[in-house]
């Protein structure tokens, strides 16, 4: 299952991988959610989320204001 919040990101490789922490997995609290990646993340390199312009659906389109966390699995 894919991350809605990376699989729209233009650094995201796939198989939990992109371009902010290299040949590292992307972290769990990125990965569920847990941490909105739009703010910096420890091991980032200072690399965020930045909507993939090829995508009809991102992050900002779904949540909206940086003060709205991304939801976690909310169900």
């Amino acid at each position: 299952m894919q991350n809605p919040q990376c699989a729209s990101c233009r650094f995201f490789r796939g198989l939990r991988e992109c371009d902010a922490f290299g040949d590292k997995t992307i972290p769990d609290d990125i990965w569920k959610n847990k941490h909105d990646h739009r703010e910096p993340f420890e091991g980032d390199g200072g690399v965020t989320y930045s909507a993939n312009p090829d995508m009809e659906f991102t992050v900002d389109s779904m949540v909206g204001d940086r003060d709205e966390p991304v939801s976690p699995e909310a169900n």
